[in-house]
């Protein structure tokens, strides 16, 4: 969802700084930057969460798939 909205308000914001409406540019570009910021805090805890990258990468296909689930003790 990150992802999505951050790619809709930099497009939004490229759009606003062609039309030369500059107080939306910047609003867009700033509302942008706050979800890429979110959505790299997401990306950190997720890795975080399953204790390290893999041998192949943290950004390869593995990192998209769930998680296996533990088992209570």
């Amino acid at each position: 969802m990150c992802l999505i909205l951050t790619i809709l308000f930099l497009v939004l914001s490229v759009e606003a700084a062609l039309n030369k409406e500059w107080p939306f540019a910047l609003l867009y570009t700033v509302l942008s930057l706050f979800f890429i910021w979110l959505l790299a805090t997401n990306i950190k805890a997720v890795v975080g969460k399953r204790g390290g990258c893999s041998s192949s990468g943290c950004f390869s296909f593995s990192f998209f798939k769930r998680a296996k689930k533990q088992k209570d003790d």
